[in-house]
């Protein structure tokens, strides 16, 4: 069985992944117009949110039908948050000679908000009565 918390943190984490692709993408001339960020920086990370989300998603919904995921599923959310903190670091360094602070703040945001996510989920999905 999986934990109460498990399954809540994969749906925040799914949510977060697919409103945040979804807003970037739906938003891409204005936000690159405003930040102003390179569209084919907005278009990857919106992009990529969104297969994110869609796959912490598919493992929100699995738990929550009661399904026992696989250590192997889960530490690829983990992974996958934790590289793509440096991503975002990386792209904020790389656009900032012509974006915007907010450009910026959005890539500096990013990372930092997937940074703390794999840390809070190593510490839910990895506990040691979340495994029992």
């Amino acid at each position: 069985m999986t934990s109460i918390a498990t399954k809540r943190l994969l749906i925040f984490d799914s949510v977060g992944g697919l409103l945040v692709g979804v807003c970037v993408l739906a938003f891409l001339s204005p936000l690159a117009a405003m930040e102003p960020q390179s569209s084919t920086v907005l278009m990857i990370t919106g992009i990529a949110n969104i297969v994110y989300g869609m796959y912490s998603g598919q493992l929100a919904v699995r738990a929550s039908r009661g399904a026992r995921l696989a250590s192997a599923e889960l530490r690829i959310l983990i992974y996958a948050n934790a590289a793509w903190l440096p991503v975002c670091f990386a792209l904020a360094a790389g656009t900032a000679s012509h974006a915007s602070w907010l450009g910026i703040a959005h890539l500096v945001g990013e990372g930092i908000y997937v940074g703390v996510l794999a840390w809070f989920e190593q510490r839910v999905f990895f506990r040691p009565e979340a495994t029992a």
